[in-house]
């Protein structure tokens, strides 16, 4: 009886390792270079997604000022009614 086949691809061999030459990973850099500084760190967010944070907030605080000025007219009692 055969063994099962792999069940992906083709079954091959690992690959060798590479082997790198010693002088690739001891190179001299060209004359005298300044030290390069670090890039400047980016902000968490980016603008257009502090933008739209900015307008859901404002939205949001709108919305919450609305409702209470709505809620505020009259206090929830009603009026006395008087015949007439």
């Amino acid at each position: 009886m055969d063994p099962a086949p792999a069940p992906l691809g083709v079954a091959a061999a690992p690959a060798p390792p590479v082997e790198w030459p010693d002088a690739l990973w001891q190179v001299a850099p060209q004359g005298d270079l300044p030290p390069v500084p670090p890039p400047a760190a980016a902000p968490a967010w980016p603008p257009a997604a502090q933008r739209a944070l900015a307008l859901l907030l404002a939205g949001a605080v709108g919305l919450l000022g609305w409702h209470a000025w709505a809620a505020s007219r009259g206090g929830a009692r009603p009026t006395s009614l008087t015949r007439g």
